[in-house]
């Protein structure tokens, strides 16, 4: 060790007296100094390997204290959206306090009416021997007169189409042709499956407008009569898939041509473990346009259906009308989306098509 590497371990001022081992020198073996440098690299290595732990643990304790944040902030933080409390309305005296819903004894507006539906008669008829008069015995007479009321039912029964495709034979005697030609078989949305238009209709219908989930869907469905595995429900979901992504592209083409949007986010709680994300908080987004609405969420979560269908509810279409007219041609095109998509969009469509498809569906079509 030399002059030069002490004053560099310690530095003096100008002018200042050195220490008295600054000028001290000493000696050591060969071995000595080898074991030294190292023992001087291993502490070295060892200090760089406790800066890693330590940078490793402040990102564990980050993220963890960030966790904390976010439970609190679900468990006590406020509202965004809050109702209006009895204190809020107090403060508020010029706020009217009466109660929802019809007035007592204020004029309604009568019963609904309902001139779509079809109408089914029922021959109400006396009782045996209640048509005879208490005094004299005798008979009333029949008249043509009927007192007449209505009652609305709704009859859902499953039921099973038996196709039976005609074959006729050859009566000539023509070569290089059939003997036996048959008719053309039912048009079906995917191959070999049993499950009819009118079954994908109301499972669409019942899971992405009402939001029933699918292990309930089975069970409803096995009340009506058609009990479906939920693994058969899943697969078929799956596959009909593709022939509504034509249609999501159609409404983002429309949707990036509008001036005005309305959006809005909200949380959602997806309960599945994926890779760098913490808990299960989601968000789900919504823009809306003058003639789209659009979900924007993960993929494979169902945004296409969801879009779809409030953009026909904001049109004013039945959607199970519309769903059944173009799974329909869906199946009539083998089971494939279609290309031209300008008879099932609303803002391509002419009024009396519109028209039509803000009826509801005929029962004849089911």
């Amino acid at each position: 060790m030399n002059l030069s590497q002490i004053d560099s371990i310690c530095p003096m001022a100008s002018g200042q007296a050195l220490p008295p081992f600054a000028e001290a020198i000493v000696q050591i073996s060969k071995k000595d100094y080898i074991q030294l440098k190292r023992e001087s690299h291993y502490w070295q290595r060892q200090h760089e390997r406790a800066l890693a732990r330590e940078a490793q643990f402040k990102q564990e304790l980050e993220l963890a204290q960030a966790e904390i944040r976010d439970l609190k902030q679900r468990l006590y933080g406020k509202r965004s959206e809050k109702s209006t409390t009895s204190l809020e309305a107090q403060s508020n005296p010029g706020q009217s306090l009466r109660p929802r819903g019809q007035v007592p004894l204020s004029k309604g507006h009568g019963r609904t009416p309902r001139p779509h539906l079809p109408l089914v008669e029922e021959l109400r008829i006396l009782p045996p021997n209640s048509d005879i008069c208490p005094n004299c015995y005798k008979p009333y007479a029949l008249i043509s007169k009927t007192e007449d009321s209505t009652i609305i039912e709704i009859n859902v029964l499953a039921h099973v189409r038996k196709i039976k495709r005609q074959c006729r034979l050859k009566a000539f005697d023509c070569p290089n042709v059939p003997t036996i030609i048959t008719a053309p078989p039912a048009p079906r949305l995917m191959p070999k499956s049993s499950l009819g238009v009118s079954v994908w209709v109301e499972v669409l219908i019942r899971k992405y407008l009402h939001s029933i989930p699918s292990h309930r869907l089975c069970t409803d469905l096995t009340m009506l009569g058609a009990a479906i595995a939920q693994g058969t429900l899943t697969g078929g979901l799956q596959k009909l898939r593709p022939l509504f992504e034509p249609l999501c592209e159609a409404l983002m083409e429309r949707h990036l041509t509008e001036r005005l949007f309305h959006g809005d986010e909200s949380r959602w709680k997806v309960f599945e473990e994926v890779d760098g994300k913490i808990g299960y908080r989601w968000y789900l987004w919504l823009t809306r346009s003058a003639s789209v609405v659009y979900f924007w969420m993960a993929p494979g979560r169902g945004a296409v259906l969801f879009s779809v269908l409030q953009t026909l509810i904001l049109w004013d279409i039945n959607p199970r009308h519309w769903l059944h007219v173009y799974l329909t041609a869906c199946a009539e095109n083998g089971g494939q989306s279609l290309t031209d998509l300008t008879p099932f969009l609303p803002w391509t469509m002419d009024e009396a098509r519109l028209g039509e498809l803000k009826q509801p569906l005929a029962d004849s079509a089911c």
